[in-house]
């Protein structure tokens, strides 16, 4: 497929399409494209799921982040380790399917879980599917600026959110 902007002309289009690969609006086909495309991820969970963790094996609190931030929420966790807090941090790499099990692992010693992302709870809402019925206190650190914060003004964040670390 050619660059945008390289003198092709590229059509891309997210519309549904039949088993052939072409261009439908049939609800029924529609239906059978989702639903093959979702049972294909789902029989390749294993190659596509993905997760890091850092620090988590004895953390009080974890913090989990993605994308982006999550280099900076990483580097306030180890300066938030230097003072001698326990705090640890996971770090999903694939969003969808989430790493439930290494979600859960990571948060296996943490009293307390603190999802800090860029948005409104995306992922605090599935963090919070997959640890609350552990009884984990998840708690929610809303980002909204559209520039990356450093880790003393992710602090500022937290106290906004109410949200000691």
């Amino acid at each position: 497929m050619a660059f945008y902007g390289e003198g092709y002309a590229v059509f891309a289009e997210s519309l549904a399409h039949d088993e052939r690969g072409y261009y439908t609006t049939d609800p029924a086909k529609y239906e059978a494209l989702v639903r093959r495309l979702n049972e294909k991820v789902e029989r390749a969970r294993g190659y596509v799921v993905e997760s890091r963790s850092y620090m988590a094996d004895d953390a009080e609190t974890l913090v989990v982040a993605f994308g982006s931030l999550a280099r900076n929420v990483l580097a306030l966790v180890r300066e938030l380790r230097a003072e001698g807090r326990r705090v640890g941090m996971w770090r999903p790499v694939s969003l969808w399917p989430l790493d439930e099990e290494g979600l859960v692992r990571a948060a296996r010693r943490a009293s307390r879980v603190i999802v800090v992302e860029m948005n409104l709870g995306q992922l605090y809402l599935e963090v919070s599917r997959v640890l609350g019925p552990l009884g984990k206190r998840v708690e929610h650190v809303p980002v909204l600026t559209p520039q990356l914060p450093g880790p003393d003004a992710l602090l500022k964040f937290f106290e906004r959110a109410g949200v000691e670390v």
